[in-house]
């Protein structure tokens, strides 16, 4: 994203934030009420010394400290070590610690290798020899492979040529970890994963008070979709309030009722509020 926007939702649906939106929020920048995502150029600054940033596998883009407190297993205090790990060697680090073996079976079903290197093995020794070999990166395409101590990066926007004798190793790691196909397109990425969890599933029941919350990616799926929501209410005293609702001030949809009058209001992205206002409810229930 190169641009900066007061509601990173736009880049997410894969939209450019009008110029004159984020003009006009300009004053809001930064506080509760906007969801923002600033330049590229200032990530970059950002990241300093480091090259790049998020969504790369420069170490702009995937550099972390990681801070581990264990004082009844771990001897050393305050120290710090140089071994290179990656996220996945943290799962094998605690079922170590726990003294558990991963199964090969769990209630019938096969598990996966684990992935990763524990990192036990440098804890109370700050000069032991680095047992991670070899680590892949790659996100949205863009990729790196770490191996032995060097490693090799690549932006896959910039199509930037490996040597081949980088690409034998990343490669062999990406089909053992099922990198391939490269899919690079982040909007339809990010868009098929609300039919993942319910596939040709067209309704959906949920019980009050019951149903205090449920997960944004665990709702039906209605973005971009024609749907109806149907509701059994009393309207016999002066109650009113939020029936259902989707998302929040960056997106989403409300249906309430107000002043004895049900609304629907459709929120697109913070810049424009499609709202619906019906006839005065009747009494009682309905």
């Amino acid at each position: 994203m190169g641009f900066g926007t007061f509601n990173e939702t736009y880049v997410l649906n894969g939209l450019q934030t009008p110029f004159d939106s984020s003009l006009e929020q300009i004053d809001e920048w930064g506080t509760a009420s906007t969801y923002p995502h600033y330049h590229a150029g200032w990530a970059m600054a950002g990241n300093t010394p480091f090259r790049y940033f998020k969504q790369s596998e420069h170490r702009g883009g995937q550099t972390d400290h990681l801070v581990v407190h264990w004082p009844d297993g771990i001897k050393a205090k305050g120290e710090i070590r140089d071994q290179y790990h990656h996220i996945a060697d943290i799962a094998p680090t605690i079922m170590e610690a726990a003294g558990i073996e991963v199964p090969d079976e769990y209630h019938g079903v096969a598990q996966q290798p684990m992935d990763g290197v524990s990192m036990m093995y440098s804890f109370d020794q700050a000069d032991a020899p680095n047992r991670k070999k070899r680590q892949y990166y790659e996100m949205f395409g863009n990729r790196a492979i770490w191996s032995e101590g060097w490693k090799a990066v690549t932006l896959h926007a910039k199509r930037m040529p490996w040597d081949v004798n980088v690409v034998l190793p990343f490669d062999e790691e990406a089909w053992k970890y099922n990198v391939y196909p490269l899919y690079d397109d982040m909007i339809k990425r990010i868009g098929v994963q609300q039919d993942r969890l319910f596939g040709n599933q067209k309704e959906f029941i949920y019980f009050a008070p019951r149903a205090i919350r449920i997960a944004e990616k665990s709702s039906a799926p209605v973005k971009n979709r024609t749907h109806t929501i149907e509701t059994t209410i009393d309207l016999s005293g002066t109650h009113e309030g939020v029936i259902v609702a989707v998302g929040g001030m960056t997106g989403g949809f409300s249906m309430f009722v107000k002043d004895h009058r049900l609304y629907y209001d459709y929120n697109f992205l913070d810049g424009v509020h499609y709202i619906l206002k019906s006839s005065p409810l009747p009494k009682g229930p309905t």
